[in-house]
């Protein structure tokens, strides 16, 4: 008994370090060709996504801004387009409910499933699917990059670039070049380095901008961009 005793802590210890490590977002600093870029990557199990429209819409925020003003997120980005006035173009979906319509243009819809999984389809193909339920969250932006594991082809174009992908394993990236690329680099290197299935893009050049607050109550800025009429914002699951 005396060793059964001694022994049991050890043995407690030891099932905890063969526990796996519980996943967490992940944001990661790399570079292409010389051109930086930085990865946001997370499973539909770690986040909620929302947008934020600054003073209930009708201004303008940085993602920046809206982090530190919503201090239960931890990360915000710049979403897809708008028109002068600041009035968004695309689907936009919160919590099932359509806060702008459908579009019709030949751009895709990064969406998340009732149950969570994340998909990208040409508008076409969302419309027609109309799917049910609705799902909690879904932004319409364009082009897509990526479609069934294959790059699409784009006339020359550099410009700050921000996108949304998905990989083969389910996992989410937002990824953010700072400095102004082809669309083409973005589609070859989500398809190298992350072997991605589908990729959409959304606003860019001066719109570009991600910030985060991952392990530190910091805000810090990965990518600067002009004040737009709303961010993305990621929090932690709900309870």
């Amino acid at each position: 008994m005396r060793l059964l005793l001694l022994t049991l802590p050890a043995l407690l210890l030891g099932l905890l370090l063969a526990l796996p490590a519980q996943a967490a977002p992940e944001l990661l600093s790399e570079t292409v060709d010389g051109v930086p870029v930085k990865v946001l990557s997370l499973t539909p199990a770690e986040f909620h996504a929302t947008f934020h429209f600054p003073g209930n819409g009708g201004g303008t925020t940085t993602a920046s801004a809206a982090l530190e003003a919503n201090p239960e997120a931890f990360a915000a980005f710049n979403g897809g387009y708008f028109l002068p006035g600041g009035k968004p173009l695309g689907l936009l979906v919160q919590e099932g409910k359509a806060l702008n319509p459908l579009r019709k243009a030949d751009w895709g819809v990064f969406y998340l499933e009732a149950k969570g999984n994340p998909r990208i389809l040409h508008r076409k193909d969302y419309a027609a699917l109309a799917p049910t339920p609705a799902p909690v969250f879904a932004i319409e932006c364009g082009p897509r990059l990526v479609v069934a594991g294959k790059a699409l082809t784009f006339k020359p174009s550099r410009d700050r670039r921000t996108a949304l992908a998905i990989t083969a394993e389910g996992r989410i990236l937002v990824v953010v070049f700072p400095r102004p690329v082809e669309l083409g680099t973005v589609s070859d290197y989500l398809l190298r380095r992350w072997a991605v299935t589908d990729a959409l893009n959304l606003d860019g050049g001066s719109s570009t901008q991600l910030a985060t607050r991952l392990g530190s109550q910091s805000v810090t800025a990965q990518a600067h961009g002009i004040p737009v009429p709303y961010v993305v914002l990621l929090r932690s699951p709900r309870p």
